[in-house]
């Protein structure tokens, strides 16, 4: 006999085509859940960066700004104007009298508020055309090893024609003792009839304060921010040494690309999202780098999350999918199970069956048809039993005549033999037989 398979009854497959439904409907739902959640989470961590990075652009062009302000007004000083003019017109005369010492001693008082009054200002200092200088500090002469004229921001300065040029960060070391990093403001000091240069005003810039703004807008555990100039410089990364070192570095010839096409460029790249905006008043692309890593970092909680879920739901829908499958085959195994009393001979009726209306239907059919069985059984036993009797009568019709002829021919060959008890016994008994057939 042929062995059933445990995955041949109507039970199995429910079980197995259900959970294959289930389980792939879940795990759909679960991937595309997940990849949704994951990129709206995204979206809103780079449209809050976004603004974020709009923002801090915003305080960058008003920082800016403000010191393009002190700039503009310690420039247009009329005693700055006059101490450079007269230098300009007699350099002896700077350091010899006592009116130019006075007038000296103005301007760096007047500088010393100007610094004393920005944190953020590390130094203000007036170069004047014979490499001497004023400062807003007691020290006022520039070190000698300094060389500021080959600086490049001293170039720019003097290409620029009076227009303030913003540089990108490096070490000051214009005044002996003093190595600092700084972000300097530069313009050239024209007279008032604005054309004949007398000066250049430098203001530098403290690298914290550029570091504080860079660093309200980090997004994550490992973000940052890094700022560049026109000219692809760095004016602030959180890791200048390793930069300038050539040890660390960033995509900057996207970064010069993009930021020309797109106001708010974005770029991703070894799981780095990079987000840039330009300073219109200085031309600085600030540029904002967020992890995937700290953006999904909380996700092993959503996945697992997810998991429980998934895990709830596929148990549930177990459990409604046995209900349904045993709703099903409960009284499918009843009926089996009454059907199988055909074998026996007892030919069970199924009767009313608690199920679907198709298997009621079943089990009446079923009803109909052992009923049809039993009267056909009923006739085919009266049909025997007629039958049985109309053989016995034709087998007695066709056995009398012959034992009829034999018993008197026995009768005679005694009744010849002179044996009269014989005679006598035999016809009694025959007409005995006769009489009870």
């Amino acid at each position: 006999m042929r062995r059933r398979s445990r995955f041949a009854t109507l039970e199995s497959r429910f079980y197995i085509i259900f959970t294959a439904i289930f389980f792939t409907t879940i795990l759909g739902l679960q991937i595309v859940s997940f990849r949704f959640t994951v990129s709206a989470v995204r979206n809103a961590t780079i449209e809050t960066k976004s603004t974020l990075l709009g923002q801090l652009v915003e305080r960058i062009n008003t920082y800016i700004a403000d010191m393009e302000r002190i700039s503009r007004a310690v420039a247009s000083d009329s005693d700055v104007l006059r101490y450079l003019s007269a230098a300009r017109q007699s350099v002896a005369a700077d350091d010899t009298t006592r009116q130019n010492e006075e007038l000296v001693a103005d301007i760096e008082e007047r500088l010393t508020h100007y610094t004393q009054a920005r944190e953020d200002i590390s130094t203000i200092l007036i170069l004047r055309s014979d490499g001497k200088a004023v400062a807003g500090s007691p020290v006022t002469d520039v070190a000698e090893w300094a060389g500021y004229r080959e600086r490049p921001w001293y170039r720019e300065t003097l290409e620029a024609g009076g227009t303030t040029v913003v540089s990108g960060s490096y070490v000051q070391n214009l005044i002996a003792g003093r190595y600092s990093w700084v972000v300097s403001l530069s313009r050239q000091i024209l007279a008032e009839d604005g054309v004949t240069p007398l000066g250049v005003l430098l203001v530098d810039l403290k690298f914290n304060r550029i570091r504080e703004l860079c660093d309200s807008l980090i997004v994550g555990d490992n973000g940052y921010t890094f700022i560049l100039d026109e000219q692809e410089r760095y004016v602030f990364h959180p890791a200048q040494q390793l930069v300038y070192s050539g040890i660390r570095s960033e995509p900057l010839e996207w970064l010069h690309d993009e930021t020309a096409q797109a106001e708010l460029p974005e770029y991703q790249a070894e799981g780095r999202n990079y987000m840039a905006a330009v300073s219109e008043p200085t031309g600085w692309r600030v540029v904002s780098v967020s992890f995937d890593s700290d953006m999904i970092k909380g996700w092993s909680y959503v996945q697992v999350t997810y998991a429980v879920v998934g895990l709830v739901v596929f148990i549930a829908l177990g459990l409604i999918t046995n209900f349904i499958s045993q709703g099903i085959t409960r009284p499918l195994h009843r009926l089996q199970e009454t059907m199988r009393s055909v074998e026996t001979g007892e030919f069970m009726e199924a009767g009313q069956i608690d199920a679907t209306d198709e298997i009621r239907e079943l089990a009446r059919e079923y009803d109909l048809m052992v009923g049809r069985i039993r009267d056909l059984m009923a006739v085919n036993e009266r049909e025997q039993e007629l039958k049985r009797k109309s053989d016995l009568k034709a087998l007695q019709a066709q056995i009398n005549p012959h034992f009829l002829y034999n018993t008197l021919d026995s009768i005679i060959w005694m009744a010849e033999m002179d044996k009269s008890p014989q005679v006598v016994q035999m016809t009694s008994a025959l007409a005995r037989l006769f009489r009870v057939s």
